[in-house]
């Protein structure tokens, strides 16, 4: 991926010491974020439903990717609290991006830039919240299995804690910021495969 993943590579290297399919997973993330901003640019054709859309969708493929991350590690977690984390996650993010969103709102309505400007940035920020969920999650997982030596350990509260922990406005903007260089890197790559997504996991 390069330099682009930065925080992303970072938190699989450290991710690495618990379990060893660090480039499964990077690909988990970034398919589900793909699949996310495909889903974007068909609501974005709807002036001004971009940002309660925007925060659906990542909520939605934020449970799947989690979902997906979780068997790929023989973690067992339900799915009912990776959609409690997912929803966490995701209004933190959306609540410290809110002037994206609310730009992407604004353009919408704007005559003759609307539909294509509004389905372009949709695309661009849902890519970024589930990317930045992703990452974030991972950051989780490592702390927790550090600390504790595996998620199975804890409950519901304290793993809702433990993600609250690392949804830090600076860990949020950093990696939203990172996540630009990845969408333009990876939006047109045929090698991440995302027909076989939907959201919530309901691909398996």
């Amino acid at each position: 991926m390069g330099a682009e993943a930065h925080y992303l590579k970072i938190a699989l290297m450290e991710l690495q010491k618990h379990f060893e399919n660090a480039e499964d997973i990077e690909k988990i993330i970034i398919t589900h974020a793909l699949a996310a901003s495909a889903a974007a640019v068909a609501s974005g054709w709807i002036p001004g439903a971009g940002g309660a859309i925007a925060t659906g969708i990542g909520v939605g493929f934020t449970v799947s990717m989690y979902y997906r991350i979780c068997s790929e590690c023989n973690i067992p977690i339900g799915k009912n609290i990776l959609k409690a984390l997912a929803s966490i996650v995701i209004a933190e993010i959306a609540a410290i991006l809110s002037v994206s969103l609310a730009a992407q709102i604004t353009l919408s309505f704007i005559p003759g830039v609307g539909s294509l400007g509004a389905a372009t940035l949709s695309a661009i920020i849902n890519f970024g919240l589930v990317y930045v969920a992703g990452v974030l999650f991972l950051k989780m997982m490592v702390n927790v299995f550090d600390a504790k030596g595996g998620i199975e350990n804890l409950s519901e509260d304290e793993l809702k804690d433990m993600m609250k922990s690392v949804s830090t406005k600076k860990n949020i903007k950093s990696v939203y910021h990172e996540s630009k260089g990845v969408y333009k890197k990876t939006k047109n790559d045929t090698s991440y495969k995302t027909d076989d997504i939907k959201p919530d996991g309901d691909d398996d």
